[in-house]
């Protein structure tokens, strides 16, 4: 089920939702403006629509009565932890660039907000899309700076690791050492924290 929540369009006045005559599954949206016009005109919808993880889903399609061809685009945004898989497509195809304009106010916020999207190029009303939610797995990424300092009490292992994790929090990060070494200190951000080692195989 799409929920439509805004419509934008040059000298659009109003527009209205109202059951489809003979359909109870569609709803009709009817546009008002202000003056008639002859020339192209855009509208973009803006809607929500829920979608449970592991299941698949389609995208309703738009209608328009009396048109006598019918290209467009759709996006979709998403939060970021939330990957969506492509599972069947008919009369539609990720688009490589965005051809149609739109308005400041109807881009989504960028990766760092939180949120991705897709966009596709349609060429066919009755077109088909159905998608896959699948939650994303925390990745973690390292960057591992690591110095040998021999002396005459041995050798000294110093490891300063830069940790960044994205999808999930990180409330536990584990590490393996070779048994023949044995830990004496971990800081974070040059403050003391609490460590525990924990004896694994031979070897490790």
């Amino acid at each position: 089920t799409l929920e439509i929540t805004d419509v934008e369009s040059p000298g659009l006045e109003s527009w209205e939702l109202g059951d489809e005559a003979g359909d109870n599954s569609r709803t009709s949206i009817t546009l008002a403006y202000r003056q008639t016009f002859q020339e192209s005109r855009r509208i973009v919808f803006k809607g929500v629509t829920p979608a449970a993880a592991g299941t698949r889903w389609r995208i309703p399609t738009l209608l328009l009565h009396g048109a006598a061809s019918h290209v467009g685009q759709l996006r979709i945004t998403h939060p970021v932890d939330v990957r969506l898989r492509t599972e069947n497509s008919v009369g539609i195809r990720p688009s490589l660039k965005a051809d149609i304009p739109v308005p400041a106010s109807m881009t989504p916020p960028n990766r760092s907000a939180g949120t991705e999207q897709l966009s596709f190029d349609i060429w066919q009303e009755d077109f088909q899309l159905e998608l896959l939610t699948e939650s994303k797995r925390a990745e973690i990424y390292a960057d591992i700076l690591t110095s040998l300092d021999l002396n005459e009490a041995g050798p000294d292992l110093n490891v300063a690791a830069k940790i960044e994790t994205i999808y999930a929090p990180l409330f536990e990060l584990e590490l393996l050492l070779a048994a023949e070494w044995s830990v004496t200190a971990v800081s974070l951000d040059n403050e003391p924290v609490d460590w525990q080692s924990v004896p694994k195989e031979a070897g490790q």
